[in-house]
């Protein structure tokens, strides 16, 4: 019995430190693999390292568009199963040359890209925003936002293919203008009443040009509520 015990308990032993082996391996060359990615976004090791740490080590390249709506792998980084709390920390905790936004959503957590540059449009740029059945291409939505920016400051707080949300840190106090604007880039979003409640009530604007869902999206209304 007690040879039994032994033996028993040596098996399980060797199979935690086996498992505790795997795990270290494993997740060493993850983390190798990952730095090669880091250098090859042309991201500093430092924000590597960090971004690695904040989130577990779920990062990865940024998925991105191309001009054809054609998935790619973008020049950036991309962080997974983010919450509220850890994107505030991912936020100040980079650099001021680089720049983190929402790239999926639900209700409790979302992936969040990292790109560098000091541009917030550049956002716009990396995840190619554009609206095809609109005749809204990636260029002409950046150039509208400027015009945009220019009256009503905001920062780009999220972007897909198909989509992009605003974030104004101060408004006026009637939004009939940003509205208006809204509507005229993206006719089929929310009703005007729906988006002037939620840019008073959260100063975000979310635009989502759903009638280009049908080809090729990342993200559905339904997952955002």
């Amino acid at each position: 019995m007690k040879t039994m015990l032994v033996g028993l308990l040596s098996a399980v032993l060797a199979l935690v430190c086996y498992n505790i082996y795997d795990f270290i391996n494993n997740r060493w060359f993850k983390r190798k693999d990952f730095m090669k990615t880091v250098a090859d976004v042309n991201f500093s090791e430092e924000v590597g390292s960090f971004l690695w740490k904040i989130s577990g080590g779920k990062v990865r390249q940024l998925l991105t568009y191309n001009k054809k709506g054609e998935e790619i792998s973008g020049a950036g980084l991309e962080a997974l199963g983010i919450k509220d709390t850890v994107l505030g920390q991912i936020k100040e905790g980079l650099p001021a040359d680089y720049l983190a936004f929402i790239t999926e959503f639900d209700k409790k957590k979302q992936h969040v890209g990292i790109i560098k540059s000091a541009d917030k449009f550049a956002i716009v740029k990396t995840m190619q925003t554009q609206s095809p059945k609109n005749n809204m291409s990636n260029s002409k939505l950046i150039s509208e936002l400027r015009t945009l920016d220019k009256k009503y400051p905001f920062k780009i707080s999220g972007a897909g293919q198909d989509w992009v949300e605003l974030f104004f840190e101060n408004l006026p106090e009637d939004t009939g203008g940003i509205v208006d604007t809204a509507k005229q880039l993206c006719p089929l979003s929310e009703t005007s009443e729906t988006m002037d409640e939620d840019l008073k009530t959260n100063r975000k604007l979310f635009l989502w040009w759903q009638e280009d869902r049908e080809e090729t999206s990342n993200l559905s209304r339904t997952e955002k509520k």
